[in-house]
């Protein structure tokens, strides 16, 4: 049987979508949780949950933030040195459906800042990525080199053309992270991820199930 060349453009990204998801283990008793289990002053702004996103669209059904069960122990370190100096943490995207990855990513089709669902998936899919900030006591935003979700040299954690305070919070921000095992985006000063993706599978349980 032979296709055109207009066919194969076609059914390339239907046969790589199925082979992704042949790959993904889909189960209802994920190992997530909910973040408000480990920490009652939680600050939720989850941007996918609503329009206040970059694709201006409602991505997700619940503005909910559920984490891998491996990240509880360091994340539990995380707000409890920041609560030392009076700062906590704000959560704007945390575990991701696999279904919600796809929807971005024909939005941005840009491996830099969506990871491509065709081939690697996202770390937000395996609820071992966390897009934060910092707040301080009365959940005011530190500030920081750009808003969240913005697609820009400035967002890169290496740029260093900022107002001194600026550098500092990031400094001070990504050093607390990474003390406990968690490591900054190249191009999000925001996005942190912990352990090797290769060792979690993707993950595609709706929020529902989660509840």
């Amino acid at each position: 049987m032979k296709f055109s060349s207009k066919k194969l453009y076609i059914l390339v990204p239907i046969i790589l979508t199925f082979a992704l998801f042949y790959s993904i283990k889909v189960i209802d008793q994920a190992p997530l949780v909910n973040i408000h289990t480990i920490s009652d002053n939680a600050l939720l702004d989850i941007r996918y949950a609503s329009t206040n996103n970059f694709t201006h669209q409602v991505i997700y059904t619940q503005a909910e933030c559920y984490i891998h069960k491996d990240l509880v122990e360091p994340l539990q370190k995380v707000i409890a040195n920041l609560a030392k100096q009076n700062l906590r943490l704000k959560f704007y995207d945390c575990y991701r459906p696999v279904a919600a990855q796809f929807k971005l990513w024909e939005i941005v089709p840009d491996d830099r800042y969506v990871a491509n669902p065709y081939t690697t998936g996202s770390n937000h899919n395996r609820g071992i990525a966390l897009d934060i900030t910092l707040v301080d006591a009365q959940g005011q935003e530190l500030a920081m080199p750009t808003p969240y979700d913005t697609f820009s040299e400035a967002a890169h954690t290496t740029y260093m053309n900022l107002p001194e305070p600026i550098l500092a919070n990031r400094t001070l921000f990504h050093n607390i992270m990474q003390a406990e095992g968690f490591k900054p985006h190249a191009f999000e000063w925001w996005h942190f991820d912990l352990g090797d993706p290769k060792d979690y599978l993707l993950i595609d349980t709706t929020f529902e199930k989660l509840e």
